[in-house]
């Protein structure tokens, strides 16, 4: 419905009671009413995501931290010939004369 405007400013159709306010020739409604005439009410819902969108996304966040974790441990951990040295031990050497 194309909307009109008086001459005092106020709005033809008028805003809905307690929705909105008229405002030269504008309803500016209140939270959470919207439309030409703050005839629509929107629900307010916690969930913005699905849940299947939410367990991929959780799922992938998951895959890349274990994916990290194991390149961040192959860099930081010492080699595995330098612990094999690192454990030996020397045998002491024992001269002996021949004969």
């Amino acid at each position: 419905m194309p909307r009109s405007v008086l001459g005092d400013g106020s709005c033809t159709p008028g805003c809905a009671a307690d929705r909105g306010l008229c405002a030269s020739g504008v309803c500016f409604c209140k939270a959470p009413y919207s439309g030409e005439t703050c005839e629509v009410e929107f629900k307010e819902d916690f969930m913005r995501l699905g849940y299947f969108t939410v367990m991929v996304i959780v799922s992938l966040a998951v895959g890349v931290g274990f994916f990290a974790a194991d390149i961040l441990w192959r860099v930081t951990r010492p080699s595995a010939r330098a612990a094999v040295m690192g454990t030996q031990q020397v045998k002491k050497e024992t001269w002996r004369q021949a004969g």
